[in-house]
């Protein structure tokens, strides 16, 4: 994923209240480590009281290894549309930079 098409989320995202650490996910990858699959567990729908569970998948260029920041950034922002609180500019850093290109797919709900 480019940089620039990065910056076109965020700006269609809104900012959200709650922290990378927050959300309780679960990750499950496959033996190469380039294909990682991001979900929560089952959450009430405060309205309706159904369950539901949200997912994305990430399908990256080279092996990697996702900290809590990184899986909490990608979950919140491709699964719910918002950024999350502590997000700080983190596409203008070098290690954000190098994050962010070496994302090849993101599959949201599969």
């Amino acid at each position: 994923m480019k940089v620039e098409e990065f910056k076109l989320k965020l700006k269609g995202a809104k900012y959200g209240t709650r922290e990378t650490g927050s959300f309780n996910l679960k990750s499950h990858c496959n033996q190469e480590m380039n294909e990682i699959r991001i979900y929560n567990d089952e959450e009430r729908c405060h309205r309706c009281n159904t369950l539901k569970s949200r997912k994305i998948t990430v399908i990256f260029f080279k092996p990697i290894h996702l900290t809590i920041f990184e899986a909490g950034l990608l979950f919140y922002l491709f699964a719910y549309n918002k950024i999350p609180k502590d997000y700080a500019q983190y596409h203008k850093c070098v290690a954000g930079k190098k994050f962010i290109e070496n994302i090849n797919l993101i599959n949201v709900g599969g």
